[in-house]
């Protein structure tokens, strides 16, 4: 089997598998921003149901309203604001009792980190709809990544890493290939798992040993 040939196979069972998870995710996804919508809806009911009791298409454009509203708070908080929310924050003795009662007792307080406990979690139940239909996005546009990829550019750089078992500098592979197109090339690799990318001088790159010995049992 040659390179090549072990590229497509691989990349065409990647396609499946991500196909499927994307599709699983875009459902998972209309389902939990159904459950959002609805709850919104009702939550809405008890307000305009005093204030303007015949008020339906209102909620339904105020819930819409909101549930969109949920995809610009999930885009602005971002990986960061979450892991802020699970800080390293450890409660002293200080931080976990609070003033005195008569009798010399301490009244205890919740530790900070219950509540950064909770907000973390109220906040993954609230962004859980946006974050499903994000990675729906991501795996649907990886899937048309790989479908586009330059085979015959790739497989020739993999058996070529796959001759040297040290990594290869991106000076060395331009001069061993240098008519490939090497920023669409090297864009295209990190969608194929097992290639693993040196950002320390000199950059590069190398093959992960399953992949390698993946290769070998391949005959490649």
């Amino acid at each position: 089997m040659t390179a090549k040939e072990w590229l497509r196979k691989s990349v065409a069972a990647d396609i499946r598998i991500t196909t499927l998870s994307a599709a699983g995710a875009a459902v998972g996804a209309l389902v939990v921003l159904f459950i959002t919508f609805v709850l919104v809806y009702a939550i809405l009911g008890l307000v305009f149901g005093i204030l303007l009791p015949s008020a339906d298409t209102l909620r339904v454009l105020t819930a819409l309203v909101v549930v969109g509203l949920l995809f610009v708070g999930n885009a602005r908080a971002g990986p960061d604001y979450l892991a802020s929310l699970s800080g390293n924050t450890s409660a002293s003795a200080a931080d976990t009792v609070g003033g005195k009662i008569p009798g010399g007792a301490r009244i205890p307080h919740p530790p900070p980190d219950s509540a950064r406990s909770f907000l973390r979690l109220l906040a993954s139940i609230v962004y859980s709809g946006p974050r499903a239909a994000n990675l729906s996005f991501r795996l649907f546009a990886k899937a048309r990544r790989l479908k586009s990829m330059d085979f015959d550019g790739c497989a020739a750089v993999i058996a070529l890493l796959y001759s040297r078992n040290s990594r290869w500098t991106y000076q060395e592979l331009e001069r061993k290939i240098p008519q490939l197109p090497w920023n669409l090339i090297l864009y295209q690799l990190k969608d194929v798992d097992g290639i693993i990318f040196f950002t320390s001088d000199p950059p590069g790159l190398t093959l992960a040993d399953r992949l390698r010995e993946e290769l070998r049992l391949m005959s490649i």
